[in-house]
């Protein structure tokens, strides 16, 4: 009798363990959402410590860190995080932005496979990976991401533009054109993405259709070099 009672004592405890932490989440949510980082992160915190093994905390908790820019104890969170629940892919990908941030695809860029591994259909996850991989001059595993990721989110410009930059790298000069235009088609107002856009179809041998492009970009912005 007397462990039953002690049973059900620890399972209303649990119980009331775990909605004050969801609650604390929820006003914290509120606060993020207003813009309050700082305030999001205070609770964020406290609600860590009703529920000390939560990956999603942890990972909150750095992100606000983040924001803040407290880039060192963000890492830190989202590498807890990771440690706690290693199928959990947003930890795996603000690990891995941090990382990158700071400097160390090492440790960034396994970090990014990771989370596209266990969230292939995130088109975030690819886009960053494959700006990554451009960056460390991995040019074909670049493509084959943002290719992925511009299929999940045909409407991204970014992921065409970042396309476009890795299949230009490759030589692949008219389908580094096609992705560019498809950028300045999502967002006409990218002037970069006009800007390479005429660029690569001068190489392509389309001088008039360049000049189309570039005198656009004049129309935009008359003091671009």
């Amino acid at each position: 009798m007397l462990y039953r009672i002690l049973l059900i004592g620890a399972l209303f405890h649990v119980a009331a363990t775990a909605q004050t932490a969801s609650q604390l989440r929820r006003q914290a949510d509120s606060l993020k959402a207003k813009g309050d980082a700082a305030g999001a992160l205070e609770l964020t915190l406290k609600a860590a410590e009703a529920n000390p093994k939560s990956a999603e905390l942890e990972d909150e908790i750095g992100f606000l860190l983040a924001v803040l820019g407290r880039g060192p104890e963000a890492r830190m969170h989202f590498t807890r995080a990771v440690e706690l629940q290693p199928g959990y892919a947003p930890a795996h990908f603000h690990a891995g932005v941090s990382f990158w941030l700071d400097k160390d695809p090492n440790r960034a860029i396994p970090l990014l496979q990771e989370a596209v591994r266990l969230a292939p259909k995130v088109a975030d996850y690819r886009v960053k990976l494959g700006i990554s991989l451009f960056e460390v001059s991995h040019f074909d595993e670049s493509v084959t991401e943002l290719t992925a990721a511009t299929k999940l989110e045909p409407r991204n410009g970014p992921a065409w533009l970042a396309l476009g930059n890795s299949l230009q790298q490759t030589g692949k000069l008219k389908q580094a054109g096609d992705a560019y235009g498809k950028a300045v088609e999502i967002n006409p107002s990218d002037l970069v993405a006009r800007n390479a856009y005429g660029f690569t179809l001068v190489q392509v041998r389309e001088p008039d259709k360049a000049i189309a492009q570039f005198r656009k970009v004049l129309e935009i912005d008359k003091n671009n070099s």
